[in-house]
């Protein structure tokens, strides 16, 4: 029987979004984070967000019903198909969680990074599979915005980055080929945090990805859809659409 458990490692934004993600694409989700504060309040936003999103009670019930909270990385890990690593954006930190979840997760668990500040060869060096250590960063909130950008380092296996770019196709988002050339998320938008996506985002020698593209496709441009814009002065609120789209 196929796994359909992913783990979702952080109750941030970014990860408790990436739960309801999985959540409402039918598969379990198991959401661990160390402060059990945090936990909870991923729920409680899960319900509110399902509230806005879902007409249907009995939809939102099921997709509820499927977002549970771990009480141990290891319980979160230890059945899980795909491990979205969502947590603070601090080396130490990514190389210290994402070295425990190789060490927990079944050997045919994809181990996927939501970072927006680094590469996956500045966390994933000294981890013992490394193999299957890769970047899946999202257009933040990726519940919203469907656009996944898929970057694996230099012994980032193939069939890993595949398999990453059919389990995001599988949930309803859009997998981009990332660039290992470029400083900066590809896919940046202008709204809020998210704006701030790939800031800092060093070449290392030897990243990779499934390829790149010199210029957004229709494709691209779909999965961004319209996002809002937020000024620094919070006083100008408006939606943005992409040349091709508009």
């Amino acid at each position: 029987m196929t796994r359909e458990v992913a783990a979702v490692v952080g109750a941030g934004l970014i990860g408790r979004s990436w739960a309801l993600v999985f959540g409402r694409a039918g598969r379990r989700a198991k959401l661990f984070d160390p402060l059990p504060r945090a936990s909870h309040s991923a729920l409680q936003w899960t319900d509110a967000a399902l509230a806005d999103f879902v007409s249907d009670e009995n939809q939102r019930k099921a997709i509820r019903n499927r977002i549970t909270v771990s009480p141990t990385l290891y319980d979160a890990v230890a059945d899980a198909i795909h491990v979205q690593e969502s947590t603070t954006e601090l080396l130490e930190l990514k190389c210290a969680v994402i070295a425990e979840i190789d060490w927990l997760a079944p050997s045919d668990a994809i181990i996927a990074s939501s970072t927006s500040a680094l590469l996956p060869s500045a966390f994933s060096l000294g981890v013992p599979s490394r193999s299957r250590v890769l970047v899946a960063r999202p257009v933040n909130p990726p519940h919203v915005i469907s656009l996944v950008e898929i970057l694996g380092a230099q012994w980032t296996a193939a069939e890993a980055i595949k398999h990453a770019a059919t389990t995001m196709t599988s949930i309803g988002q859009s997998p981009i080929r990332g660039n290992p050339r470029n400083r900066r998320f590809r896919a940046e938008p202008s709204s809020g945090g998210a704006s701030q996506r790939g800031n800092g985002l060093g070449r290392r020698r030897g990243d990779l990805a499934i390829g790149h593209r010199q210029m957004p496709d229709r494709r691209t441009c779909s999965a961004l859809g319209a996002h809002r814009s937020f000024r620094d002065n919070g006083s100008e609120r408006r939606w943005r659409f992409c040349r091709l789209c508009a």
